[in-house]
């Protein structure tokens, strides 16, 4: 059943402090660990930006999973990245062998920060609220504060626990020449040229209702119609979108599919004009870059736009209306959220798609 859609843009308020802390003196080496998935590690990127900002001299580590390490070494102001590992002694070896005087946890879970008191880091930064929040000598209570706050925010909170003062957020992706030479091959043999949309299904996680599969078909059907051209970032689990369009007309079967790897895709994020999608991750890393960018969400506090809409003045959410105006509570049905998600029409992502093509903010 159709559902009325509203656009949302994020209220933006990454200078302010809500969390402040003085200085570490004396620190030399810094250890930053935030072991999600891709999104959750762009949007810490203005965290570690402030915390590089705050510690001009010091030497920064990354520590990140293996699947996000090759973006993590991509960010400007970070000297090492050091990949998360399920063998906690060896986590623990590799802590001390890094030898931080401040470790900063991002991350959810004690394992990470029992490994840092185990290797005897002398300041130790992270959320409170838990059981093994005692391991930390200043803590971040984000949980209140993150109903109304975007996922950048929540991150900068630990930044500023540590002395960085607040100002804009910064997304420090510096694209090396050679991934933007690839992509620009890879554009050029699949006959693609401006305007392009990118298109990426993927949904923002397990727990994250997704856009029909169908409806991302027939949204690039239609953009096509309008001159626009079309590429298709099939992830991991696209299986579906790629059998649909192994399907589908012989049109849509001709659109061109881009299944290159991190290293290539901020390049290709950066070189569109639009990228489209259900998946936070990539959304995230297209709008850090300042590609214009529409994130089809839920209305729902745990994965809806004011924790994770794209942070940019260009990005936008689509999401289907609730009666009553209020967003979902983490209890609500998931199968009530799917039919919402389902309700949005491709007809009228299409109109929001043209109107950010052509400059425009869409319409709320």
């Amino acid at each position: 059943m159709p559902a009325r859609a509203r656009v949302h843009q994020v209220a933006r308020r990454a200078e302010e402090v809500r969390e402040p802390g003085e200085k570490f003196a004396g620190v030399r080496r810094i250890l930053v660990a935030r072991t999600e998935p891709l999104g959750p590690l762009v949007l810490s990127l203005p965290a570690v930006a402030a915390l590089r900002g705050a510690y001009p001299s010091a030497w920064l580590g990354l520590l990140v999973r293996p699947s996000t390490a090759p973006l993590a070494r991509l960010a400007g102001g970070v000297d090492q990245v050091i990949e998360d590992t399920a063998d906690s002694n060896r986590l623990s070896s590799m802590l001390k062998a890094f030898r931080a005087d401040l470790f900063v946890s991002m991350s959810a879970g004690g394992r990470i920060p029992w490994a840092a008191a185990t290797a005897r880091v002398r300041h130790r930064v992270g959320p409170g609220g838990r059981v093994y929040s005692a391991l930390f000598e200043r803590r971040v209570d984000e949980r209140g504060a993150a109903r109304d706050r975007h996922e950048v925010e929540v991150a900068l909170a630990y930044a500023h626990r540590c002395g960085a003062a607040g100002g804009p957020a910064c997304f420090p992706l510096v694209i090396p020449a050679a991934a933007s030479e690839s992509a620009r091959v890879w554009l050029g043999e699949h006959g693609i040229r401006r305007p392009f949309v990118v298109i990426r299904p993927e949904s923002g996680g397990a727990s994250c209702p997704p856009w029909p599969a169908g409806h991302f078909v027939r949204l690039a059907t239609l953009l096509a119609a309008e001159g626009v051209h079309i590429v298709f970032s099939i992830g991991p689990v696209d299986e579906a979108t790629s059998r649909l369009l192994d399907a589908a007309d012989l049109s849509a079967r001709r659109m061109a599919r881009f299944t290159g790897d991190l290293a290539t895709l901020p390049a290709l994020a950066q070189a569109a004009s639009l990228v489209i999608g259900n998946g936070t991750g990539p959304l995230h890393l297209a709008a850090a870059l300042g590609t214009p960018t529409l994130l089809l969400q839920p209305p729902s506090a745990a994965h809806g736009p004011a924790r994770w809409g794209p942070y940019a003045s260009n990005g936008y959410s689509l999401v289907p209306e609730l009666s009553g105006g209020a967003a979902t509570s983490g209890r609500e049905e998931p199968e009530r959220l799917r039919e919402l998600m389902a309700g949005i029409s491709p007809a009228s992502a299409l109109s929001s798609a043209l109107a950010i093509l052509d400059g425009r903010a869409p319409s709320p």
